[in-house]
């Protein structure tokens, strides 16, 4: 009995907890390629913050005016619709915190991150 009732707290804390992910998860590093297939554009870092990830961008030589960007299922050869839209990049960098998890996004593989002209396809493993 004594046995069954330490499993059952157990279970509780794990549940409370959030047994999907122990501890914080590690940000992910989005190496970011030209449409054109030149030099790298720059990078993504996203990172997991209370069940929410922030997207961070960074563009390297990135002139003229802010341009759009965004989650989207598919891939960079295949893309699909838009599902999360990001603040865009302007003077080469953009912060977004969307209301969704790894977990969550993992759910919507496989994904890519998009901009005008730039694109990575998004691994969360």
């Amino acid at each position: 009995m004594k046995k069954f009732i330490i499993l059952v707290v157990a279970i509780i804390i794990l549940i409370l907890v959030g047994y999907s992910r122990w501890g914080t998860p590690k940000p992910i590093i989005l190496a970011l390629v030209a449409s054109d297939d030149s030099d790298k554009p720059g990078e993504a870092i996203l990172s997991e913050v209370d069940g929410q990830v922030k997207v961070e961008l960074k563009l390297v030589d990135a002139t003229g005016d802010p341009q759009s960007v965004s989650i989207n299922r598919g891939s960079c050869t295949a893309l699909g619709e838009e599902i999360y839209p990001l603040n865009p990049v302007t003077n080469g960098s953009s912060v977004t915190t969307i209301t969704a998890s790894f977990l969550a996004l993992e759910t919507h593989l496989p994904l890519a991150l998009s901009g005008n002209n730039f694109c990575g396809d998004l691994v969360l493993k």
